[in-house]
């Protein structure tokens, strides 16, 4: 198919089939086939001693050098974010609620989980801004993924296969949209809020795999229950998947009775952590603000698209999801067999392992079933890959890695895993994306106008701590997205209403909105008038109930006719 069915732009070669129309239509495809002999024979017979810390040493530097690019790449300012204000404000309008005392799922509600009052103390210590929080959110990316990386050094012994299989991740997870992406969209949303804690899992999973203490089993149930807090969407995964794991691993008692009381043990603490857990927040919750969460709202938002269909898109039956899904299949097949077999294998296990935590991840593919959703689950499977090839690599039987089912698969694998590598060669692509934003992320320069002016309207009419009502118009198609997240932050003040542009999303929510803007005495609004605001069906409610004292620019300061 020359069109992708599932994009929102029906454009010639998108999504998939654009990266792999740009992968081997290039000079790069042609180095590739160049130097893959010798690096797939390197890949079987290892690096030559003389050589070991040499290369070592290039392969460690150009990892550091992606991990920093990482870095710089998700730090940001207001005007210097990469990607849509809606998927900044989404994030961002949580932290800046509750930096000013407001407690989610009490006050007001979030989309992606409770992450702003994990993150409440350590932006207590410095002065929160976009630049500030967007520094925390890309060492937080780094720190995922250099753990993804050391969890693969712990569980596969071949370097080259742990550093080209951790390349491909990053390139998936991360870069792809740098260098062969339609457009580029840093989605905090994804890296590291729905990648902090699978990150932790995986690692201290290989740990448990590897050293199976009771220590690291209770670990793993309370970091994985603190997950489903911090984001229940990756968090319920990580719960489930090590539960089952666990589960799995009891297989090998061949008693059911046995089996059975494992069974219910296991439960029994599961489930008890994961109550704790949540216990234990609502008390430092309670402790903090004076009131209790509102557990009932905590899934409002998955409901809420729920209902919706999850912004669905349907999944055609022959794609490359084909191939990703093949190699979890693989996975659990190595799993259950290696038990019927009463082996004792770690990268069995880990196999399983990953194999169940990749179809819980890719969970979000099956309805919304976009290529750069895809692109954004994949990493699972290329971890799994790797255990998969470090599997025949590491048997000491060569007659047997010369076998052509396994010679055959760690060289298709090799393959693919090194065109990946050759696309990620192009540091001026990055240092140029680096370079033109650094002088006015350093200088938090605003270079926008019209936000400018918003926060100097409301800097010079509200105090530091005031509640003030931001508003966002357009005449056809109601309250729309704006920068709330970074008004609210920068002026240091915080919203009565109960949600953001980005959470205004029902007709109840709007029907609250219209209550709370007839019945304010207490709070100023500011409207952007940039589009048709006037003429909108709710300015009827402003000019019956407000008058205007103030504007800038695009921006009109409104207070209450009873104002208290």
């Amino acid at each position: 198919k020359i069109i992708d069915p599932n994009s929102w732009r029906p454009e010639p070669l998108y999504g998939i089939r654009k990266y792999f129309n740009d992968i081997t239509s290039e000079l790069r495809f042609l180095i590739t086939l160049i130097i893959f002999p010798p690096i797939v024979y390197l890949i079987f017979n290892g690096i030559p001693k003389n050589y070991n810390k040499l290369v070592n040493w290039f392969l460690y530097s150009l990892i550091l050098f992606f991990l920093v690019m990482m870095f710089l790449l998700s730090v940001c300012n207001s005007g210097t974010y990469l990607g849509t204000g809606q998927n900044l404000n989404a994030v961002l309008y949580s932290i800046s609620q509750v930096q000013q005392g407001k407690v989610m799922m009490s006050d007001f509600g979030g989309q992606y989980g409770l992450y702003p009052h994990f993150l409440y103390p350590l932006f207590k210590l410095i002065n929160v801004n976009v630049v500030s929080f967007s520094v925390i959110m890309a060492g937080l990316t780094v720190i995922s993924y250099s753990l993804i990386f050391f969890g693969l050094r712990k569980i596969i012994s071949n370097n080259l296969v742990v550093f080209f299989s951790f390349i491909a991740i990053i390139y998936f997870s991360f870069f792809s949209s740098f260098f062969n992406g339609p457009w580029i969209d840093i989605a905090y949303a994804s890296n590291p809020i729905r990648r902090v804690f699978p990150a932790l899992i995986i690692f201290f999973g290989f740990s448990y795999i590897l050293n199976p203490k009771k220590i690291l089993y209770l670990l793993i149930i309370f970091l994985s229950s603190l997950s489903v807090i911090w984001n229940f969407e990756s968090g319920i995964i990580c719960f489930l998947s090590f539960y089952i794991y666990v589960l799995y691993e009891k297989l090998e008692v061949k008693n059911l009775r046995s089996y059975a009381s494992s069974f219910i043990k296991h439960s029994i603490i599961s489930a008890s952590i994961l109550t704790l857990t949540f216990s234990l927040y609502s008390i430092i919750i309670y402790l903090q603000s004076g009131s209790f969460p509102n557990w009932s709202l905590f899934l409002r938002y998955p409901n809420i698209y729920g209902m919706t269909g999850y912004s669905s898109l349907p999944m055609p039956i022959f794609h490359a999801w084909n191939l990703v899904f093949l190699v979890y299949l693989y996975g659990i097949y190595i799993g259950i067999n290696s038990i019927l077999s009463n082996k004792k294998n770690v990268l069995d296990r880990a196999a399983f392992f990953l194999a169940i935590f990749g179809l819980g991840i890719s969970s979000y593919y099956f309805n919304r079933s976009h290529d750069t959703t895809l692109l954004s689950i994949v990493y699972p499977s290329i971890i799994l890959l790797a255990i998969i090839m470090s599997k025949v690599l590491g048997n000491s039987n060569r007659a047997n890695i010369l076998k052509i089912k396994n010679f055959l698969s760690v060289l298709v694998i090799s393959f693919v895993l090194v065109v990946v590598f050759v696309q990620m060669f192009q540091p001026i692509k990055l240092f140029n994306i680096v370079a033109s934003r650094a002088h006015d992320i350093i200088n938090d320069t605003i270079d926008s106008e019209y936000l400018s002016n918003g926060i100097e309207l409301i800097k010079s009419n509200a105090l530091p701590k005031e509640e003030v009502i931001i508003l966002f118009a357009e005449e056809k198609y109601g309250w729309i997205n704006g920068p709330d997240a970074i008004l609210h932050l920068e002026t240091n003040t915080s919203s009565p209403l109960v949600g953001g542009s980005t959470e205004t999303i029902i007709r109840s929510d709007w029907d609250i909105l219209n209550q709370s803007l007839a019945n304010n005495i207490s709070h100023k609004a500011f409207i952007d008038f940039t589009g048709q605001t006037k003429y909108h069906p709710l300015m009827k409610i402003i000019d019956d109930n407000y008058y205007l004292d103030g504007w800038l620019g695009n921006w009109r300061m409104f207070v209450p006719k009873k104002y208290k």
